[in-house]
């Protein structure tokens, strides 16, 4: 039997047995408030405090405590929380047993680095959070080249005191050096710090520099590989890129086979650049029985059984992610989303509630205006009412109206009070090039100016939907020229044609899309090309088609936003209102009803 075949029913995290329900019951609720997972070998190590002289050394101390989290993740009988999670937790005033409680962890680990020319000390403090019991505290010093020496012997340290005995494996891999090179190292570790979703290109161009100065760093060599697949995945659709990617992957098995680093990779790569999930599910399930505890791994792997649309197997993995990882903002936006496009409203709403407070507590003001302005608008389509973002709205200080998230918002509500004069107050003042005070704004996204262009032709004016659009079609058509496999860019042109008239074209822009990605093969991105379809059939005034498309689509998961209360007022089905067709489709029981 494979090995996620069970998970809904037993899984094994660190040699304990963790009970998830069966399908009929299951759940998704993170709040370590309601059911803690506390067992006697579960910790979770804070931030690291900077002791060193220099300040800039922060990006070294960072990289020394998730070098040492790295290292318990390969104790297969420890439970380690992840790095995301405990982040929110730097500088905080709470105690161990209330951060212990939160986490659900019986042990926690404190400590701090400095670094003074060549040398380095790492100080740490491990704590019982059951009883706020200071169990050691160790100093480890040594010359800067003997850094990895130091982060082995930290976790042999925790694992004696827990009374774990590593494997001859487990001892081997924390016990190796990644590289001899410290100015690669240090390179590396700057790297990591600028996330996938927030500068890619840059991350992507440090890890070439890391390297050019020690081309045997296998870790730094998979790196390259994921951040290649992310930048091909979201960004840069091109053969040129994804070589890129697979020849850092084959750098990577070179150097280091079996290392957990090089499999993770090989399992993020099929998937972000090849889509090959049977080959992405092998590797992240080698990932897991390597570290237990890895929660990138078991999010990869939810991942992938969404796109296989084994949606209780997602949900499963999910949930153990969230275990582990309970702050984590990938996870836990990508699982609200997995319950919210199968309609389990509540379980959903309860990981975004964690979720921002976990963003609250860590003082992450953009991501948690963000959160809370997804977290109101599905609890719209949960229930059809406004209330909660009229309530949230009103909370807000001036000074907060105009963010991006915000105005966002007040826009969607404005639509849904059919008061298109303040929608179209609204879109001149978050679409100006300039804000208020002539600071240039972010050029306007191409989903947010399409939507805007489908507001406007839905309120009658064709003409002033095509001039929104602006120049933006004839830039996609030439961006389709360079990457003609890229099916989202596709689906932005499809929408756009059909706007402009071009009724032709725009249908086989979408079914260029679904060719490109059907539904077979993606269970995730495929019904949101068929969703494309019915709205081109529906501009080109084909109702026939949109009915019988959007009647399929609203019994499959196919979108975190489209309940029948997101449907009754989405410009882009504008068309088919009055129908009577559209008003039954609405109200049929089956288009409420939970979907797995």
């Amino acid at each position: 039997m494979p090995t996620w075949a069970w998970i809904g029913a037993v899984v094994v995290l660190g040699g304990v047995a963790t009970y998830f329900a069966t399908p009929k019951s299951q759940t998704l609720d993170p709040r370590p408030s309601d059911q803690p997972i506390v067992d006697q070998k579960s910790i979770a190590v804070l931030p690291f405090a900077n002791r060193s002289p220099d300040p800039e050394n922060a990006f070294f101390t960072d990289g020394v405590h998730e070098d040492i989290l790295t290292n318990l993740f390969n104790i297969r009988a420890l439970r380690v929380v992840s790095r995301t999670s405990v982040e929110q937790y730097r500088g905080t005033k709470k105690t161990m047993k209330e951060i212990g409680a939160e986490l659900g962890v019986a042990y926690i680990l404190e400590g701090s680095v400095q670094r003074v020319g060549n040398k380095v000390r790492v100080t740490g403090q491990l704590i019982d959070a059951r009883t706020d019991v200071h169990l050691w505290a160790k100093s480890f010093d040594k010359d800067l080249s003997d850094i990895f020496a130091i982060q082995a012997e930290v976790a042999k340290a925790i694992a004696a005191e827990l009374q774990t005995v590593l494997s001859p494996q487990e001892q081997k891999v924390i016990e190796r050096r990644p590289t001899e090179n410290i100015a690669a190292y240090d390179l590396y570790l700057k790297a990591r710090q600028i996330m996938f979703r927030g500068q890619p290109r840059v991350r992507a161009r440090l890890l070439e520099e890391v390297v050019e100065l020690d081309p045997k760093f296998a870790m730094a060599w998979a790196e390259l590989a994921i951040t290649h697949g992310h930048v091909f995945r979201n960004l840069e659709r091109t053969p040129a890129r994804l070589a890129q990617a697979d020849a850092a992957l084959t750098r990577a098995a070179r150097l280091a086979p079996d290392a957990p680093e090089t499999v993770i990779a090989q399992g993020w790569l099929a998937y972000l650049g090849h889509r090959d999930y049977a080959r992405s599910t092998a590797e992240f399930d080698k990932v897991i029985q390597l570290q237990p505890s890895n929660a990138g791994a078991i999010y990869g792997m939810a991942t992938i059984r969404s796109r296989q649309g084994r949606w209780l197997e997602s949900v499963a993995n999910y949930r153990i992610a969230l275990q582990l990882d309970p702050a984590g903002e990938d996870v836990g936006v990508d699982a609200a989303q997995l319950l919210e496009a199968g309609r389990r409203w509540d379980e959903a709403r309860a990981v975004r509630e964690r979720l921002n407070a976990a963003r609250a507590q860590g003082q992450k003001t953009s991501t948690l205006e963000t959160g809370q302005a997804f977290l109101v608008g599905r609890a719209f389509s949960a229930t059809g009412s406004t209330k909660a973002a009229d309530d949230w709205l009103a909370g807000l200080p001036p000074v907060q109206l105009e963010s991006r998230p915000v105005m966002g918002r007040r826009k969607w509500r404005a639509n849904i009070r059919g008061d298109y004069a303040e929608w179209k107050r609204l879109d001149a003042i978050s679409s100006a090039p300039t804000d208020e005070n002539g600071v240039q704004r972010p050029r306007e996204s191409i989903a947010n100016l399409i939507e805007a262009a489908m507001m406007i032709a839905a309120h009658g004016d064709l003409a002033g939907a095509r001039l929104r659009l602006g120049g933006r079609p004839e830039e996609t058509r030439s961006t389709l020229e360079l990457d003609p496999t890229n099916d989202r860019v596709w689906i932005q042109l499809a929408l756009m044609e059909v706007l402009l008239g071009n009724q032709t074209e725009a249908l086989r822009a979408a079914r260029m899309a679904v060719e490109l990605v059907p539904e077979a093969l993606d269970a995730v991105d495929g019904p949101r090309n068929r969703r494309t379809l019915a709205v081109v059939h529906a501009w080109a005034g084909d109702k026939d088609s949109a009915f019988a498309e959007l009647t399929r689509l609203l019994r499959v998961p196919f979108g975190y936003d489209y309940s029948v209360h997101d449907l009754r007022v989405d410009p882009m089905f504008a068309p088919l209102r009055g129908d009577p067709r559209f008003e039954t489709l609405l109200k049929d029981p089956k288009s409420i009803q939970p979907l797995f």
